[in-house]
């Protein structure tokens, strides 16, 4: 799948994250995984991710990968 928005990988992960994909680790892949997995820049990724933290669904550990 080719993410063309952030916007739409956000809500790709939000599915996700809702569907208990991460609940075993209690994190998202990391941003070279979402990077390959999306085939997409690391620009929509981390914006991806900023959309997901902001509506609160996700919250960054600096440093824990």
């Amino acid at each position: 799948m080719m993410a063309q928005d952030y916007r739409e990988l956000a809500t790709t992960l939000r599915g996700r994250i809702d569907a208990g994909e991460f609940r075993q680790t209690g994190k998202l892949p990391t941003e070279d995984q979402l990077i390959e997995e999306y085939q997409t820049t690391r620009y929509r990724v981390r914006n991806a991710i900023a959309v997901l933290a902001e509506a609160g669904d996700v919250f960054p550990v600096r440093g824990s990968g």
